[in-house]
């Protein structure tokens, strides 16, 4: 065999790799992430990773203005079909994540699929900052998030109002009361603002008005169809409740539920603060 018909196979072997070579590692690099709950979703958007969104779910909020992506639902109730369509590179959510069956599918897909664990508490928040920063390859921007986030802490904790006797209320239906117990994320983000639970029961539960008088809250919280509107939408539907000690002292404060969809988030130690700022003032 001369050398030019050699060189000439070389060629085209090298022309060939350098073809293969960038498609390869483009490839590798490209990453096509579903959020399935509002807190990885704001982790995702922290990180500097939310270019490689391509679906999220009905609990998370997006900036004003930004590009359109798919709506997978609520995060109990996914569909498998609708996910895989998406070509996910990683589905990314809480242990909630569902059905069953959803997740089995995805597994069976081969689909990379992170469950962090809900967090009660933050040093949680923390592990799972680390692990989604993982999953994404972001461990430097996780670094930066971890620091803003501990000193947002620190601020909280020097802005504890004491042991206010606080009610944590779901107010979707404004005459429809349901109040957080221990063992839920709304308990998790009381201890987060430093105040005192009034229920004496785990989960959550059915009350009345009357019954909620009863327990002479300083402090209500409320999570309702929106946090702009559902202090005034509660009052006018419970108006007993002006008369309570959290009403007399105006201390009737709406957040946003999505924080705590999947427990502790860090939007929900934003909105810890923001309720910290308000009963200082």
């Amino acid at each position: 065999m001369s050398i030019r018909p050699f060189m000439n196979v070389l060629s085209i072997a090298l022309v060939l790799l350098v073809c293969w070579l960038p498609t390869t590692v483009k490839a590798e690099s490209i990453q096509r992430l579903i959020s399935t709950d509002a807190g990885v979703t704001q982790l995702l958007f922290d990180l500097k990773v939310d270019q490689n969104l391509v679906a999220v779910d009905v609990t998370s909020h997006l900036p004003e203005g930004y590009r359109e992506l798919e709506n997978i639902g609520y995060h109990r109730n996914l569909s498998a079909e609708g996910l895989l369509s998406l070509a996910p590179s990683a589905v990314i959510g809480s242990e909630h994540m569902g059905p069953p069956p959803v997740v089995h599918a995805l597994k069976a897909a081969n689909v990379p699929l992170v469950q962090l664990h809900s967090a009660t508490t933050t040093d949680q928040l923390f592990k799972n900052i680390e692990t989604v920063a993982a999953a994404v390859n972001a461990q430097q921007q996780a670094k930066t998030l971890a620091a803003s986030l501990q000193k947002k802490l620190n601020q909280l904790e020097s802005q504890h109002t004491g042991p206010l006797k606080t009610a944590f209320l779901l107010s979707l239906e404004p005459a429809k009361l349901r109040m957080a117990g221990s063992q839920t994320a709304a308990d998790s983000f009381i201890e987060l603002l430093g105040v005192t639970n009034v229920a004496d029961f785990e989960n959550y539960r059915t009350v009345s008005a009357e019954s909620l008088m009863a327990m002479e809250p300083e402090l209500i919280i409320l999570v309702g169809k929106s946090p702009a509107t559902a202090a005034n939408e509660f009052l006018e539907a419970n108006p007993i409740i002006r008369h309570s000690q959290a009403g007399k002292n105006k201390r009737i404060l709406a957040i946003d539920g999505g924080s705590l969809v999947a427990g502790l988030s860090v939007q929900a130690v934003d909105e810890a603060l923001r309720l910290a700022n308000l009963l200082a003032n």
